[in-house]
């Protein structure tokens, strides 16, 4: 028999080499790598065991204060493995699918609509009952930081508009998934830049690269980073205790620009844990055996973390998060 986790695998493997094929830059700018399955799972049980056993809400990620966000959803992997995980019970699983609890962001339009019946498909097959997905949303999530969210989504589809007002103004308190990776152009020819992000960007020139002692802090403004700092506002501002967990490239835990963010993770958090899967590329020698294979294969070069913050309403202002790190063993 051909399982859920074998389908999914199928869908995202497809769908990554054809867009790797057909729209080759496109996927180089917005940094597309779709993520391995256990690696899904692995976040969906991590966060629901942070949510029942740290923040204390018995009926975890099914609770109905809970609302979750996949804002860079790809094929649906993460809220499609959600459905399929039996975490949240099938009353309320419906409730949660039905009433706002659930969301997902998109860019591209093809990944988008794959996305959209993808997870439609799994609510199915988990309830035998069909009902459409009101959580999917076409946007660029970055462009939804602050502000500038209320002007930049109306400029889409009236159903899509009322998608992004209804999570405007939800109260996410979980975000999950696997941000864009890309760092730029590799050259001046290549036509390849980041996108520009007036608010995203001011906000971490004004806490990740302020506190960094670091010259050079070009780095933190990309498309990871940007993620950090979006999921972490939305997660300070909400009212409830709240959660995130990524997967991620590794290279914040120790590089030298990023040790504003780190100073700012450790202010902004009440835990963190970290798992350095390493896999780092660009070593040589010795120190390039020790890092070993790649979770993603030859999806990325750079080392690649699974990131857990988790945020109290009533951590204690200047207190310092706990910490907990693992690092997986040489040559693995």
């Amino acid at each position: 028999a051909v399982t859920d986790e074998a389908k999914q695998r199928l869908i995202k493997n497809l769908y990554e080499r054809f867009l790797k094929t057909a729209f080759k830059k496109t996927s180089e700018r917005l940094g597309i790598v779709y993520t391995p399955i256990e690696i899904v799972d692995f976040i969906i049980y991590s966060v629901d065991w942070a949510a029942k056993n740290i923040l204390n809400i018995p009926d975890g990620l099914g609770a109905k204060n809970v609302k979750i966000l996949d804002p860079f959803s790809g094929t649906g992997t993460f809220l499609v493995r959600l459905i399929q995980s039996g975490v949240i019970d099938n009353d309320k699983l419906k409730e949660k699918y039905k009433t706002g609890g659930m969301f997902a962001n998109e860019i591209l339009l093809l990944a988008y609509y794959i996305s959209a019946v993808n997870i439609e498909v799994a609510y199915h097959q988990k309830l035998n009952e069909f009902s459409n997905f009101h959580g999917m949303l076409f946007a660029d999530t970055f462009k939804m930081f602050r502000d500038s969210r209320n002007t930049y989504i109306f400029n889409y589809f009236l159903d899509n508009s009322m998608i992004a007002k209804a999570e405007n103004e939800s109260e996410i308190n979980v975000i999950i998934g696997n941000p864009p990776y890309n760092v730029g152009q590799k050259s001046a020819n290549d036509n390849n830049q980041r996108e520009p992000y007036k608010e995203l960007d001011e906000a971490i020139k004004i806490s990740y690269v302020k506190a960094s002692n670091a010259v050079n802090k070009n780095s933190l403004y990309d498309s990871y980073i940007r993620a950090f700092k979006f999921a972490s506002e939305r997660i300070i501002n909400s009212k409830h205790d709240g959660i995130i967990c990524f997967v991620t490239n590794g290279s914040f835990i120790e590089s030298n620009s990023a040790d504003g963010l780190r100073k700012c993770f450790s202010e902004d958090f009440s835990e963190i844990y970290i798992f350095n899967l390493r896999g780092n590329a660009y070593t040589m020698g010795e120190i390039r055996s020790k890092e070993a294979g790649n979770v993603f294969g030859s999806g990325s070069r750079t080392p690649i973390s699974i990131i857990l913050l988790i945020m109290r309403q009533d951590k204690i202002k200047g207190e310092h998060a706990k910490i907990f790190y693992y690092a997986v063993e040489d040559g693995l």
